[in-house]
C-alpha cells in the first residue's frame, strides 16, 4: 500500500519512505511502527500493543519505545511539541492524527523505478513449455495480518521457502523475481501456469501475531486446475526455521513421493539463528538490483545490520558483495572506490562461513568475471549450480561470462535456462545484452540490433545497455539511430567511454571485442575519457 502525508510518500510493500521524491533512511522498526500507527489512525494505539506487535517476544523498555517514537516523528517532519503528525495521549498510548491519503498501488509513486505487474500485463501468446520434470513456482504468500512485521515475514517465509526447493535437482523451480511479479497480475492458476511454464503452483497465507506464526498452504495442479494438497502451521515464531524445513517437506511430497525427506533436510540451508538479523536481510535484498546509489545505500544499510547481529551470516555477506559489485558497475558510488575489493571479501566471507552457500559462489564468480578473470569466474558459477541447479542468477551469470569467453553456444544455454526460470527477472537486461554480444560474434547483425533494443527496453537499462545497442545499430548500418543511443548513454553517464565498457568487460576474443569497440566509436562514443572507471584486478 502507498501512502502520502503532505510531500511524503510510504510504500509499505517495498519498505520505502522518500520526502520531496528522495529516499530517506528509515531504522527497520521505526518504519514498521510507522505504518502500524498509519493503518490504525481511526484509534488510539495503546503502548503495550506496540510492544506486543512490533517486538513480539524481545525485550524492551518504554525508553527504548519512545525513542522509537521521536525518531518516527523526525522523519515525518515532526516532533514532541508539535504532535501534528504523532499525538501522545498520556498514560494511553498514541495515535497517528495527520491527513493520509492511501495511494492505488497502480498510481504513480514518487521516486519509485523497477519492474511491475504492469510492465508484463499482456495477454499470453504462446504457453511457455513445461520441463520433462515436476515444475512449480512459489506464489507471494498473503499477509492476513495487519502489522509491518507480517508482511515482511511472509515475503520472507516465500523467498527461503523458494530457495530451499531450488536446492533440490529434480524439480524445475521459477525464479522468486518472476513469481512475484505473476503474484501481482491476480491471475487463475490455469494463466499463471501458462505465463511462467509449470505444472504446479503454491500458494500460501500467513499470520504473525505476537509469539505465534500461522501458515495455510495449498499445491494447485494447474494444469488441471485441482487442488492436490493443503495444510496449516501454527507453531512458535522462534519455530520458524523448523516450519520451513516442515512445509519444504510437505510440498515436495505432495508432487512428487519418489524424493526422500533427507534430501529436502540436507538442501535446506538454515540462514541464521538470529531472526532480527533475518528480518534485515530481506528488507536488504528486497530492492538489490535498483540502479541508484540511494537504492543500495539502503540495501547495504539493512545487509550490514543483519551482519551486526549475526557475524557468521554467509548468505547476507554473499548479498553485500553483490551490492558492492552492483555500485562499482553502475558508478553510483559515494566513496573513494574500494568496491571491487569489497565485494571479492565479502564473497569469500560468505563461503568461508558456509561452503554449501551459492549465492556466496555466484556472488564471487560475478566478481571474479568483472575482475577479468574469466576461467575462475566460470569454476565458481559452475560449484555454485552445482549447489543449486535451479539457480536462475548464476546461470544468467555464466551465460555472461561465456559469451565474452566466445563460447556462444554455452552462452545461449545459460542465458535460455536463465530467462527459462525467471521469465520476468529484473536482470533481463543484461543477458539480452550477453545475447546479443553472442549474436555479434555470429556476425548475426539485424538479430542483435533486436535483441538489443529489447535489453534497452527495460525500466532498469544503463549506460552500458545504451552503448552496446549503438554498436549492433552501427554494425547493422543505421548509423543515426546508432548516435542517438550514445547519446543517451552520455546523458545518463558524461564520463562513458568505450574504454569503460572494455575495461569492464573481459573479452577473450579480441575479434569480437574489436568489432564492437570499433562500432561505438563510429557511432561517437569517445574512446578514452579521464573520467572513466578502473577496473583493476584483485586475484
Amino acid at each position: 500500500m502507498f501512502y502520502r502525508i503532505e510531500n511524503i510518500e510510504i510504500d509499505s510493500l517495498n519498505f520505502r519512505l522518500t520526502i520531496d521524491g528522495t529516499a530517506a533512511t528509515v531504522e527497520p522498526q521505526v518504519f514498521d511502527l510507522i505504518i502500524y500507527l498509519i493503518t490504525r489512525r481511526d484509534r488510539l494505539v495503546t503502548r503495550q500493543e506496540l510492544f506486543d506487535n512490533i517486538w513480539a517476544d524481545r525485550v524492551v523498555s518504554e525508553d527504548s519505545l519512545s525513542s522509537h517514537i521521536k525518531k518516527a516523528r523526525k522523519v515525518l517532519g515532526d516532533d514532541g511539541k508539535q504532535q501534528r503528525v504523532i499525538k501522545t495521549i498520556h498514560g494511553r498510548g498514541f495515535q497517528f492524527i495527520a491527513d493520509t491519503e492511501e495511494l492505488n498501488p497502480q498510481q504513480d509513486a514518487t521516486g519509485y523505478t523497477g519492474l511491475t505487474a504492469k510492465t508484463y500485463r499482456k495477454p499470453i501468446s504462446k504457453p511457455l513449455e513445461l520441463p520433462d520434470k515436476p515444475s512449480l513456482a512459489v506464489m507471494d504468500f498473503v499477509d492476513l495480518g495487519a502489522s509491518e512485521g507480517g508482511t515482511l515475514f511472509a515475503y520472507g517465509l516465500t523467498t527461503d521457502i523458494n530457495a530451499t526447493l531450488s536446492r533440490l535437482p529434480h524439480l524445475f523451480i521459477t525464479a522468486r523475481a518472476s513469481a512475484s511479479i505473476v503474484s501481482q497480475l491476480n491471475e487463475t492458476p490455469t494463466e499463471v501456469a501458462k505465463r511462467l511454464g509449470v505444472h504446479y503452483l503454491v500458494y500460501g497465507q500467513t499470520q504473525y501475531q505476537a509469539k505465534r506464526v500461522k501458515v495455510t498452504l495449498s499445491v494447485v495442479d494447474a494444469i488441471n486446475d485441482t487442488e492436490i494438497w493443503s495444510e496449516h502451521f501454527d507453531r512458535s515464531f522462534s519455530d520458524l526455521f523448523q516450519i520451513q524445513t516442515d512445509i519444504a517437506n510437505a510440498i515436495v511430497v505432495a508432487i512428487d513421493a519418489t524424493i526422500e525427506k533427507m534430501e529436502i533436510e540436507r538442501a535446506f540451508l538454515i540462514p541464521t539463528e538470529d531472526l532480527s538479523a533475518w528480518e534485515n536481510y530481506h528488507r536488504g535484498i528486497w530492492n538489490i538490483n535498483t540502479t541508484t546509489a540511494k537504492g543500495q545505500e539502503e540495501t547495504q544499510y539493512f545487509l550490514n545490520k543483519a551482519i551486526s547481529l549475526d557475524s557468521r551470516f554467509s548468505r547476507a555477506y554473499a548479498a553485500l558483495s553483490y551490492s558492492h559489485m552492483s555500485i562499482k558497475l553502475l558508478d553510483i558510488s559515494t566513496e573513494n572506490g574500494g568496491d571491487i575489493e569489497k565485494s571479492y571479501a565479502y564473497a569469500m566471507r560468505s563461503i568461508d562461513y558456509c561452503k554449501f552457500e551459492a549465492m556466496g559462489y555466484m556472488s564471487l564468480g560475478r566478481v571474479s568475471f568483472f575482475s577479468h578473470e574469466p576461467e575462475r569466474a566460470l569454476k565458481y558459477l559452475n560449484h555454485g549450480l552445482q549447489l543449486n541447479p535451479n539457480y536462475a542468477y548464476c546461470h544468467a551469470l555464466k551465460g555472461i561470462a561465456s559469451a565474452h569467453a566466445g563460447c556462444t553456444d554455452q552462452a545461449l544455454h545459460h542465458l535460455a535456462v536463465a530467462e527459462r526460470l525467471s521469465p520476468f527477472d529484473s536482470l533481463l537486461f543484461a543477458m539480452k545484452m550477453a545475447q546479443a554480444t553472442s549474436l555479434i560474434r555470429q556476425k548475426k547483425f539485424p538479430e542483435a540490433v533486436e535483441v538489443s533494443l529489447l535489453a534497452s527496453s527495460y525500466s532498469n537499462a544503463f549506460f552500458s545497455t545504451y552503448a552496446l545497442t549503438a554498436a549492433c545499430l552501427e554494425l547493422s548500418g543505421d548509423i543515426n539511430e546508432a548516435r542517438q543511443y550514445v547519446k543517451k548513454a552520455l546523458e545518463i553517464n558524461p564520463a562513458y567511454s568505450v574504454e569503460t565498457y572494455m575495461q569492464f568487460l573481459p573479452f577473450s576474443e579480441k575479434s569480437t571485442q574489436l568489432l564492437i569497440s570499433n562500432a561505438m566509436e563510429k557511432a561517437g562514443m569517445p574512446i578514452i575519457n579521464t573520467k572513466c572507471l578502473n577496473a583493476k584486478k584483485i586475484i
